[in-house]
């Protein structure tokens, strides 16, 4: 007949060893994968405004340097043009600059300058007005 081994206490305290060991590595391993899952998915899923004070910095920075570059005098390639680019009013081209460069909405330009919309969208198409004039007439007139 088959011979029934007897479990020692030597034997039993061994194999709670080995599983004690067992389920630690299992632990410590699967711990890690998961410190690994969680890295990966920050990296890939990273949140835009993690740092509010240095993304506000850095776009105070780059609205005042932009602002800058971006103005439509900046952008007129046409020497006549531009030249009668700056003719216009200061005001004209201050709205001209919200509207084209900083795509900004006549209301939000009527708020910045304290008069009316329609306002603002009159002193804006009688500009345009005069810069078509000037494309269709010429540098003549």
């Amino acid at each position: 007949m088959i011979e029934k081994k007897r479990i020692t206490p030597e034997i039993k305290a061994d194999y709670e060893r080995k599983f004690v060991s067992y389920i630690s590595s299992l632990l410590h391993f699967n711990s890690i994968n998961f410190d690994k899952k969680i890295r990966k998915h920050h990296e890939r899923n990273t949140l835009i405004m993690d740092d509010i004070e240095e993304s506000h910095i850095a776009y105070e920075d780059e609205k005042l340097l932009g602002s800058h570059l971006h103005r439509l005098e900046n952008q007129i390639s046409d020497p006549n043009l531009h030249k009668f680019f700056l003719t216009l009013s200061e005001r004209e081209k201050e709205i001209l600059n919200l509207t084209y460069a900083e795509e900004k909405k006549d209301i939000e330009i009527s708020q910045q300058f304290g008069v009316s919309q329609q306002s603002i969208s009159k002193t804006r198409k009688n500009a345009l007005k005069k810069l078509r004039h000037f494309l269709m007439d010429g540098p003549s007139r």
